[in-house]
């Protein structure tokens, strides 16, 4: 028995590629990087948001400060914008007056305290939300650009009524002026509030605002904001060297606010850990990638990044551009593999012999075939274990495997 294949199988093999083809200039593109080392992943990401620096906000969630680095040499250069935000360096790393509400509508605002649900708590905040109005609209000046923010919600709510009323309240109408006395002076609403409000200044504290530790300190005039950066097309680099569901899940608020106000961005996230976040349905969204906003994704393992196969599969379904540096582990590669799904293995088996009928000196030779189809991987697992140059390349429906990928050219 003899036996032949045929393949169809969907992969290509390359000698070399460069970056630069992958993304050409002018072209907005979602990308992921997975595997190798830090060096190549960050090489795929600066490319990736090379395409969007100048036309768009980015904001890169990161682990890495290295990839920061370059990301501002790289900003620098195109002359971009860019504000470091987190807890590496303190108020160094800060634009002094960051504020995580600042640029929030009344439902972002909301929804960042968690309350946005909450018939009760929104109706509570609500008031002190009024009160921000109003001192807006007499005096923008005081605020900056918006009405919001951390720490004027922060200290309002601080205060007793009786000083807000003396202090903030004298200057309104009377008849709004009596109203929201009357509804703050309601059993539990001003400590609900401040509980609330005080709990993410808290939380915040200590990975993107250092300055709401200190209760009571002077806090900065809010200037600038995840929003704010993104709809002056600026740079948001945001360290976090810990995953926090909960910092994941306020800086979605404020990514939904981008969506809900159709102000495009890029959305990178390296070495960041999503699952169990409102972060990973950013990333899978049937409505926003590719249309409201960009994703770039970096991670030595996809897995890694939301723990949930279906949900890498999906991932991997919205991105323009995929590149897998060598894996480091067979259980990696394998993980990997089957998300490139499998094709028809045609194989053929050949039966040949020789038939002698009674009397017969010499038989009759007879050649006949059998096909049958077994399912192969796309993609298989020692494909991604090759040397430390080359890649397994996708963009649009075609893959390549790549002995040498040019990183810089």
């Amino acid at each position: 028995m003899r036996r032949g294949t045929t393949y169809v199988r969907r992969v290509l093999m390359r000698r070399t590629c460069h970056l630069s083809s992958l993304f050409p200039d002018g072209r907005l593109i979602s990308f992921g990087a997975f595997c190798g080392n830090p060096s190549q992943r960050s090489s795929v990401v600066l490319r990736g948001m090379r395409s969007a620096l100048g036309k768009m906000g980015v904001v890169l969630l990161h682990t890495d400060l290295k990839l920061e680095a370059a990301a501002a040499s790289l900003c620098s250069q195109l002359g971009v914008p860019m504000v470091r935000v987190g807890a590496s360096g303190a108020a160094q790393r800060q634009a002094g007056g960051y504020d995580p509400l600042y640029g929030l509508d009344r439902f972002g605002v909301l929804r960042a305290l968690g309350v946005a649900d909450d018939h009760s708590a929104t109706a509570h905040v609500g008031h002190y939300l009024t009160i921000l109005d109003t001192l807006y609209r007499m005096s923008p000046g005081r605020f900056g650009r918006y009405a919001y923010s951390l720490g004027a919600l922060l200290r309002l709510s601080s205060l007793p009524v009786v000083n807000l009323q003396t202090n903030v309240l004298q200057a309104f109408s009377s008849a709004l002026s009596q109203d929201l006395v009357q509804s703050i002076t309601m059993p539990g609403v001003q400590m609900d509030v401040y509980n609330r409000v005080s709990a993410l200044a808290q939380r915040l504290s200590g990975t993107l605002c250092p300055a709401l530790a200190q209760p009571g300190m002077s806090l900065p005039t809010p200037t600038t904001s995840l929003v704010a950066l993104s709809t002056m097309c600026a740079v948001t680099s945001v360290y976090l060297p810990s995953g926090d569901v909960g910092t994941l899940d306020y800086l979605d608020a404020e990514l939904d606010y981008l969506v809900r106000s159709h102000v495009p961005f890029m959305l990178v996230l390296s070495g960041i850990d999503v699952a169990g976040t409102d972060m990973r349905q950013r990333l899978i969204s049937e409505q926003g990638v590719g249309q409201s906003y960009a994703v770039g994704v970096a991670s030595s393992n996809p897995l890694s990044l939301m723990h949930d196969q279906q949900d890498v599969a999906a991932l991997f379904a919205k991105l323009n551009r995929i590149v897998v540096f060598p894996c480091t582990t067979s259980q990696v590669a394998e993980s990997v593999s089957s998300i490139f799904g499998t094709y028809d293995h045609v194989v053929r088996d050949s039966n040949a012999g020789v038939a002698r009928g009674h009397g017969q000196l010499f038989g009759t030779y007879s050649e006949g075939y059998v096909e049958h189809t077994v399912k192969e991987q796309n993609v298989r697992p020692e494909d991604l274990m090759g040397t430390d140059r080359g890649a397994l390349v996708v963009w649009g429906g075609d893959r390549a495997l790549v002995d040498h990928l040019d990183e810089w050219n």
